[in-house]
């Protein structure tokens, strides 16, 4: 397990080890209290986005979606807004053979499949209105 404690945002990082299959990367962080979105990006190096998760508060949505070749693909918006402005938040990513799944504060939020093989994905990125305590991987 590795875990990097209060990065700076923004902050790219390689991911230690790569994804596979049962691999876990977990964020915890706290939304400032006017935050209008921020994103988590799990990246092919520089330029393409394998998955994009993009809280928008204004939106009252998680846009989930990927960026590949230089174009996004097609947005997942479905399953609400289960983070708050101003309160504490923890972000878990699992990868699986097919898809990732991503449970927010423990509770199971949504599954997206991969749009770009999963042993590509070589960095994590964060931007935008967050604080980030914790960024942690962990194998199964």
């Amino acid at each position: 397990m590795t875990t990097i404690v209060n990065p700076q945002v923004p902050f790219t990082r390689p991911i230690p080890g790569g994804l596979s299959p049962g691999r876990t990367i977990t964020i915890e962080g706290a939304i400032p209290p006017r935050s209008d979105r921020f994103a988590i990006n799990l990246q092919c190096g520089s330029a393409d986005i394998a998955f994009h998760f993009n809280p928008r508060f204004g939106d009252q949505c998680i846009v989930r979606n990927s960026y590949i070749s230089g174009h996004w693909g097609a947005e997942e918006t479905s399953g609400g807004m289960p983070l708050v402005r101003g309160e504490q938040f923890e972000a878990e990513f699992k990868c699986s053979e097919g898809h990732f799944t991503v449970n927010l504060n423990g509770k199971h939020f949504c599954d997206f499949p991969h749009r770009i093989p999963y042993h590509k994905i070589n960095h994590i990125n964060v931007d935008g209105d967050v604080n980030i305590r914790h960024v942690t991987f962990a194998d199964a």
